[in-house]
């Protein structure tokens, strides 16, 4: 049958090795990389009438990468670095929060764009 125990076992593994591309856990023990960023990193760059890519660089990361690597994106829209600004990523005090109860091993960023317009 589907149900078997079998299936629960194929599943366990799945969760516990990962899937590439797949988003990290506090407790993973695959190398842990985190992009943060703003929406280039996200993944919803809108450019004229549509999206730049619907697949952003973090996802395309984390199946270059394999199931060594776990990648977490957490790209905000309209972030920016500079604290001093309109939307600064320092005051997403719950993202500060997953950052670093994740304790990643690599860290990524990518800011600017919005930063220029300040």
């Amino acid at each position: 049958g589907s149900g078997g125990p079998g299936n629960s076992l194929a599943l366990a593994q799945l969760v516990t090795s990962g899937v590439p591309g797949a988003g990290c856990t506090p407790k993973d023990h695959r190398t842990k990389v985190l992009c943060i960023g703003a929406s280039i990193t996200k993944g919803n760059v809108r450019i004229f009438s549509g999206t730049a890519s619907t697949r952003p660089y973090p996802t395309q990361l984390g199946e270059l990468l394999g199931h060594d690597y776990c990648v977490q994106n957490l790209g905000m829209p309209g972030a920016t670095v500079l604290k001093h600004s309109h939307r600064p990523y320092w005051k997403y005090k719950m993202i500060l929060k997953q950052i670093r109860d994740l304790k990643p091993d690599i860290v990524i960023t990518q800011f600017g764009a919005n930063d220029s317009k300040e």
